[in-house]
């Protein structure tokens, strides 16, 4: 047996041919990842999720040093509050007053409900500081029985966490929206970014009230104008926009965004009111960015169809770089029909190669054709479990109309785009959550190797020694393990020799 490169491949199965079906990399903010995606000539979107977080742990403080801090008297009061938590968390005896006094205050269940807080990520500081005005009633009263306790927050202390909380509301409500599975998409992402940055813009905010029996689902809150705001609070809010403004969020700035804008039926007209930066001219951007994917997409199938048809004839030239022909195996008859049938299919499609060769060179018109009939369209109404995904499927086949009862055409080539773009995720986190998916996927390609290649591998692994490459390696290993061994045994023969040596002292 010669293990030759068509051995391999014929033990292995079909060769993969690869294909570039990458429109764009959602990482985070790490700058290798980044230049690593870049260096593959593939568009790079920044995690907004991430952006976010990096926006916000400025504006609390958090992020920077003594030198270049944009808050600093908010990084005092979150060092203050995370003192508190301390007090607590890191102590069982405390942490039983604290619960003793809720007891005599508060429902039973919300008892044992701890406070917790990451410097990691912002969401979390969110929350401490949500727990601890939960908490408000019975920390005041635990510190009131412990004087010397230097941790006690002053009431203005109380009203700044209040209102930064309350203006951090709607960041943490947008956070978990793109985090999670209604709002993913990067066009509806901008459109919250965008409506972000108009609240914090405003001159009317909407505090918790202070002191009122906290609950989750209904909290009070009043309207208060910017200028009655605690200084720390409104160095948050400038804090919030200025970083917004640097991160570019809420903005479309690259040809995906843009596309992904326009392709929306929601805000198609990239207008101000969807985008930061909305305005005719974006949209004219935006329309040349997909005829200029529809081209690419037209060149690709020309490409992908004409390299097919050259390889996979079977009177094709360069025979040397063609694999062995696969020993025949008896087939049963279930098998035969199934080959029957198909070879029936291909040819079928072979005989239709022709004129989809036509219309494939006339996709770049087609889709413009599709892209005037979708903007001659009124926009869609918004909903709240308004699907993008869904409303392509349905535009990508003709429609009645149920008006007029007149059949509309289907815009299938602009569907197929719409999808592709749609589906990227704005955020890196579904990415995270895909690690372990990653090696089922693994494991269950590795699972479906058909018996015979599994044996013929385990013969390999188990007379690798047959193969002239490794045995020539293995030897030369094994040759320097021995010399090694040598060599050790003489220095240990002449450090035993040295020590049974008579030594004589003279004076």
């Amino acid at each position: 047996m010669q293990l030759t490169t068509e051995f391999f491949a014929d033990m292995m199965g079909e060769n993969v041919q690869p294909k570039d079906v990458f429109l764009a990399f959602t990482v985070d903010q790490g700058g290798n990842v980044v230049n690593a995606c870049r260096n593959l000539d593939v568009e790079v979107l920044k995690c907004n999720a991430h952006r976010l977080n990096s926006v916000t742990m400025w504006a609390l403080g958090i992020n920077g040093s003594i030198r270049t801090g944009e808050n600093p008297a908010m990084e005092k009061l979150m060092k203050r509050l995370a003192a508190v938590v301390g007090v607590f968390s890191h102590s069982a005896v405390n942490n039983d007053e604290l619960k003793d006094i809720q007891r005599l205050q508060e429902e039973f269940q919300i008892i044992y409900e701890l406070i917790r807080r990451n410097d990691t990520r912002w969401a979390s500081q969110h929350a401490m500081m949500v727990r601890l005005l939960k908490l408000k009633k019975a920390i005041v009263e635990y510190f009131r029985d412990n004087e010397n306790n230097n941790r006690k927050l002053s009431s203005r202390e109380w009203t700044v966490t209040n209102e930064v909380c309350s203006l951090l509301d709607v960041v943490a409500e947008v956070t978990v929206k793109i985090q999670g599975a209604t709002d993913t998409h990067i066009s509806q992402t901008m459109f919250n970014m965008r409506e972000i940055r108009e609240i914090f813009s405003g001159d009317v905010y909407k505090i918790r009230v202070p002191d009122q029996p906290y609950n989750d689902d209904s909290v009070l809150k009043e309207k208060i104008q910017v200028d009655d705001l605690m200084t720390e609070t409104c160095k948050v809010r400038e804090v919030v926009l200025s970083r917004m403004e640097k991160k570019e969020l809420g903005a479309a700035r690259m040809p995906l965004e843009r596309i992904c804008a326009l392709l929306d039926p929601r805000r198609k007209d990239c207008s101000d009111e969807h985008l930061v930066n909305g305005s005719a001219d974006l949209k004219a951007s935006a329309i040349a960015d997909v005829k200029s994917v529809a081209k690419t997409f037209a060149e690709a199938d020309l490409g992908s169809a004409s390299s097919s048809a050259g390889s996979g004839g079977a009177g094709g030239g360069g025979e040397s770089n063609q694999p062995a022909p696969k020993k025949q195996k008896v087939l049963s008859d279930l098998e035969e029909r199934r080959l029957q049938r198909l070879a029936k299919s291909k040819a079928a499609s072979a005989g239709r190669a022709a004129p989809a060769a036509v219309s494939t060179a006339r996709r770049g018109a087609i889709v413009e054709r599709e892209l005037r009939m979708y903007l001659a369209e009124d926009p869609a109404e918004e909903e709240y479990d308004f699907s993008l995904l869904e409303f392509w499927q349905r535009r990508s086949k003709p429609r009645t109309c149920a008006e007029t009862g007149e059949v509309e055409p289907g815009l299938p080539h602009l569907a197929l785009i719409a999808r592709l773009f749609h589906g990227i995720e704005s955020t890196s986190c579904q990415a995270e959550r895909n690690f372990s998916a990653l090696a089922f996927l693994i494991g269950s390609l590795r699972s479906s190797m058909l018996p015979g290649k599994v044996e013929r591998l385990m013969f390999l692994r188990l007379n690798r020694l047959y193969i002239p490459e490794v045995k020539a390696l293995h030897d030369a290993v094994e040759a320097n393990k021995a010399a090694a061994a040598r060599c050790q045994e003489k220095v240990a023969q002449v450090e035993a020799e040295a020590a049974g040596d008579a030594v004589v002292l003279t004076l």
